[in-house]
């Protein structure tokens, strides 16, 4: 009588202790969710800040040659920093010729902006003069 009684209490501490595992792996599957979620909204953020840098000037009608340094200093400084996602650029000032470039220039251009697929962020920015 006694050994069946211990055999019960040890096939009762097995079940509460398969139930409070089960109940543990629930637990992180269910916070892991919600995590991916997070991280997910996170991405949108970042990609939203990252692209409102280019879009400030691409909803403009005209921007002016000092824009235009503006926008191919950030793409190179951004080109520096993350060489696995490039933005490409056309039409941008190269370093050495800024200073001719902006020197008396009162010409107007237009920035058009080019979407990665993958993720939504700009992944070619396209300056042209403005005719």
């Amino acid at each position: 009588m006694e050994n069946l009684s211990k055999a019960l209490l040890m096939a009762g501490g097995m079940l509460i202790g398969i139930l409070i595992a089960s109940l543990f792996i629930y637990e992180m599957l269910y916070f892991s969710g919600h995590a991916k979620t997070f991280h997910l909204e996170a991405e949108k953020v970042r990609v939203t800040e990252f692209n409102s840098a280019f879009e400030k000037y691409s909803h403009k009608s005209e921007i002016t040659a000092h824009d235009v340094v503006s926008i191919s200093n950030y793409i190179r400084q951004w080109n520096l920093d993350n060489p696995l996602a490039q933005i490409t650029s056309t039409g941008t000032v190269l370093e050495a010729d800024v200073q001719e470039f902006l020197k008396d220039n009162q010409k107007k251009y237009v920035c058009k902006l080019e979407y990665s697929s993958e993720d939504g962020r700009v992944n070619k920015v396209k300056i042209t003069e403005k005719i």
